[in-house]
């Protein structure tokens, strides 16, 4: 029955993905087949003496700046309307003529009242409504009447939501508050947040999820060491503990994991879960028919979180961005009368502009969605109990906004085992020297990254073109996957650079074997909001096994990099850094170990996981020794639910 959950709740979110987002959908089903049939499908399209079907074709295989210079060739004759399906999902400055094409391109570029004169399509929307109206007698009929709506009605949804006109239900419950409080007397003493998450392990392996995973299995960790001494009534004596699988199932619970609303059916994977990873329990919420209304699917949500926090007597509710998280996250702190905490990984609306491209970017920055997007997040940042950010950076900028909410820096680590137990790094060499056909004493540079525009690594193109006559032996790997990817390769292929290696997107046990394999880690950063902002989590780890790490001069890759090594902070300038990689290099020794090994390693040890956790479980304890801004939440007429 799950599977048959998931896969209904797929469909759903499908079909209407096909109306709202064709062009999205289509791109995300060819990312997904294997990589034989994309590219069987897409030189076929190339094939076709049409310069739209040819766009389609280069769209379909990522190939963005290549679709959008055919368009601007040609006005798609007969397969017109597949033109501007492409102009859309291509980001192209050219002409769409469709009104309902454009309308989504207005709608991507960030306008929101694009319906407002939304024509026949929405008349045609509407009547199917009209003519579906003898269905009212079944169940599904209150979600099949959403679905028959025009799509205007979604995105007009999506627009209040966004404009801070309509919230999940806030109202403090009394019901529910006397079911917590009998839950939290028979699970004992002790911190027990409820997290809820984007996404997570097993089925996401990026960055948000690496952090989400090593975090949470800190805190459990920690949090099961404050159990010790407990028994089941919490009445326990000191020394006595829990063993074997009791013990261990008793630390499970000190914590809960949710992930957001349809995940992973969403992305394709027909998992209802929960899935078991290590000692954290990633707990779904699969409705089975996905909602078309993202005002109905954060209520739901938020019903959903608060029959989790009740069920495991939590008392504390920590949300990771984005914004729907965010609204989730305050709506059942509110109705609970718990403390929440909003933890600020990135920024939705500057990520969102950054990868966009480069001609539509002055554009979005400047349209209402930029402006909603921002003014909810920093509205979350003020409305909650405490704010987790990764930097001193980004701690910087949000009290420029005016956040006063007590902000707490956790910035990205390492797990503590892997610098007190590192991988032999001479064997990790001849491994992946011996995978691509290299010589052991070949010099290695490279990254580990999602490969996206404002990870700027067409800069390492550049630079490889460079480095064949400085130094020839020299290979620069690139780990990891991305929309970016394809373009990466034909600037590769087209500037006549053959010593860089595309690795590809590896698990992350394999990604430790490259990170202790590289000579020079890489991460070449472009300049833009979100970058000047935001640290990554990448160059921890490289810190971590020793290896020099180069970065661009943005403010948020100065702050971790380590004190001693500012000649690894680099300007965005090809020939600057060859001649970093050329020195680097020339400065290891006959174990290949730089003289700035000892501090770099250093350095990560100072932001290991287990310290970040340890920071955020003292600020759940502090939590729950003071009232929390939930405690004091309006009557429910009131529609901010608090007063401050």
């Amino acid at each position: 029955m799950r599977t048959l959950r998931s896969a209904t709740t797929l469909l759903t979110f499908a079909a209407q993905a096909a109306m709202k987002d064709p062009h999205g959908l289509a791109l995300n089903i060819a990312r997904k087949i294997p990589a034989r049939a994309r590219r069987a499908v897409t030189a076929t399209a190339r094939k076709v003496p049409n310069p739209a079907v040819q766009a389609a074709g280069l769209l379909l295989a990522d190939e963005r700046q290549a679709a959008a210079a055919l368009l601007a060739a040609s006005d798609g004759g007969a397969f017109r309307h597949l033109r501007d399906w492409v102009a859309v999902g291509s980001h192209a400055q050219v002409p769409v003529r469709g009104a309902a094409a454009r309308r989504r391109q207005d709608f991507a570029l960030g306008e929101l009242d694009v319906d407002s004169a939304a024509g026949s399509a929405d008349a045609a929307g509407t009547r199917r409504a009209g003519r579906a109206s003898n269905w009212a007698g079944m169940p599904q009929w209150p979600w099949l009447r959403h679905v028959l709506r025009p799509v205007s009605a979604w995105r007009a949804d999506e627009a209040r939501v966004l404009r801070g006109e309509w919230r999940p239900d806030e109202a403090p419950d009394a019901v529910a508050r006397r079911r917590l409080a009998r839950s939290q007397e028979a699970a004992g003493p002790g911190p027990r947040p409820v997290l809820v998450l984007t996404n997570s392990y097993p089925h996401s392996t990026a960055g948000y999820a690496q952090r989400t995973h090593t975090l949470l299995q800190a805190i459990t960790r920690q949090l099961c060491e404050g159990t010790k001494g407990q028994t089941s009534d919490g009445a326990g004596t000191k020394g006595e503990t829990p063993d074997g699988a009791g013990a261990r199932q008793a630390c499970r619970e000190c914590l809960r994991a949710v992930t957001r609303y349809g995940y992973p059916a969403i992305i394709g994977v027909l998992s209802a879960g929960p899935d078991q990873v290590d000692d954290v329990t990633y707990h779904r919420h699969i409705p089975g028919l996905f909602h078309p209304l993202l005002s109905r699917r954060l209520a739901a949500h938020t019903d959903h979180v608060v029959e989790h926090v009740i069920a495991c007597g939590a008392t504390v509710i920590h949300a990771t961005t984005d914004y729907e998280n965010g609204l989730v996250a305050r709506a059942a702190a509110r109705r609970l009368g718990l403390p929440w905490v909003y933890e600020m990984r990135g920024e939705r609306e500057r990520s969102w502009v950054a990868s966009l491209p480069q001609a539509w970017r002055e554009r979005a920055a400047a349209s209402p969605r930029f402006r909603a997007l921002r003014a909810r997040e920093a509205e979350l940042a003020n409305d909650a109990d405490r704010v987790i950010v990764l930097s001193e950076v980004q701690r910087a900028a949000l009290a420029a906004r005016g956040v006063t909410t007590p902000i707490l820096v956790v910035g990205n680590g390492v797990p503590q085992a892997s610098l007190e137990k590192p991988l032999d790094r001479a064997a990790a060499r001849a491994e992946v020297c011996a995978e691509w056909g290299l010589e052991t004493d070949t010099p290695l540079i490279g990254t580990i990254t999602a490969v996206v525009d404002y990870e700027g690594l067409d800069l390492l193109v550049d630079v490889a073109q460079l480095l064949a006559t400085r130094l020839p032996a020299a290979r620069i790997l690139i780990v990891g996957d991305g929309v970016a990817l394809p373009e990466l390769k034909a600037r590769a292929a087209a500037q006549g650079v053959d010593t860089m290696i595309f690795v590809g997107k590896v698990p992350p046990e394999r990604a430790a074997v490259y990170y202790a394999a590289l000579d020079v880690f890489t991460v070449p950063r472009a300049d833009t909001d979100v970058t000047r902002t935001i640290t990554p989590l990448k160059s921890i780890p490289a810190l971590g096994v020793g290896c020099p790490v180069l970065v661009s001069d943005v403010p948020a890759l100065e702050e971790i990099t380590p004190p001693e090594a500012a000649e690894w902070i680099l300007p965005r300038d090809p020939e600057i850094w060859a001649q970093a990689i050329v020195d680097c290099v020339g400065q290891l020794d006959d174990t290949r170990t730089h003289p700035l090994a000892p501090a770099a390693r250093a350095f990560a040890a100072s932001r290991t996981w287990e310290r970040g956790a340890a920071r955020i479980v003292r600020a759940y304890e502090e939590l729950g020794e003071k009232p929390s801004a939930a405690m004091s939440a309006a009557p429910a007429e009131d529609p901010r639910g608090e007063e401050r």
